[in-house]
Order: C-alpha cells, then structure tokens, then sequence
C-alpha cells in the first residue's frame, strides 16, 4: 500500500487488492484471512462484506473467497494513485 487508507472498508478494501494482485493466477481470496492480518475482528470483516459487495466493489464466491469486481478494481487504483 503506497496510501494510507484512513477507514476500515478501505483497509480491507485495499488489502484483498493487494493479496489477489501478490497471487499468480487467483483472482479470490479469503476476506477472513486478510481482515486478521490488518487487525479486523471476523464480526467486522464480515459486516463490511456485506457492504462492499451491496456496492458492487467485492464479489462472493462463497463464504471464504470473494474477488474484486471491474468497479471496486479501479476504485482501489484511482485511490492508490
């Protein structure tokens, strides 16, 4: 993370970001696995689950993998520019 994100939708946000973009051909990752490792409670994590893919940014595959959509892609660029 070049930025700092300043809230927590953002911090998750931009981690799953950058954990799929670390991975070699997965577009999914665990939110549950990155929330612990920035220091979000599952209970938290899960509530912004909730709300980023309502917004259209996250995409649930199931319950332990969600991948970024093409709006919630180029909402974490623009913001790491």
């Amino acid at each position: 993370m070049t930025k700092t994100a300043k809230t927590k939708d953002e911090q998750l946000l931009v981690s799953i970001y950058d954990h799929i973009d670390n991975e070699v051909n997965d577009e999914t990752v665990c939110p549950y696995f990155v929330g612990k490792s920035i220091g979000q409670s599952e209970k938290t994590v899960k509530c912004i689950l909730r709300q980023l893919t309502q917004a259209n940014f996250l995409k649930k595959y199931s319950e332990s993998e969600v991948g970024l959509t093409i709006k919630g892609r180029e909402l974490v660029e623009n913001y790491l520019r």
